[in-house]
């Protein structure tokens, strides 16, 4: 039976025609037979934060002392506070437009001159 459904053009949720290995329907069954169908279900993801821990407690702590502050101003409270100068930027974050040493933003056409 395996062999058969192995051999099948399948139909994915997509719509798209895919053929599944043998290997996998095996794989399947094994572990739809040792935890039902929960052990088909993809393992939750497990995201560990890019920041240092010091900084996502500095920012969590920032935020509801002043709940109108925007993201910009805490992390312009976050460099002051621990010392990282105008050039450093955080590696996932863009350089802030109205930082030191950067261009000014672009103008829209007929904005006042």
């Amino acid at each position: 039976m395996v062999r058969a459904i192995a051999a099948r053009v399948h139909t994915d949720p997509f719509g798209k025609p895919v053929k599944i290995t043998r290997g996998t329907v095996d794989r399947w069954l094994r572990l739809w037979r040792g935890g039902g169908f929960d052990a088909l279900l993809p393992p939750t993801r497990q995201v560990t934060p890019r920041a240092p821990e010091e900084v996502l407690n500095l920012a969590t702590a920032l935020k509801p002392k002043n709940p109108s502050r925007s993201t910009a101003q805490v992390v312009r409270i976050l460099q002051q506070h621990l010392g990282w100068g105008p050039s450093y930027v955080l590696p996932h974050c863009p350089p802030s437009p109205s930082a030191p040493g950067t261009a000014d933003p672009p103008r829209r056409a007929g904005a006042g001159s």
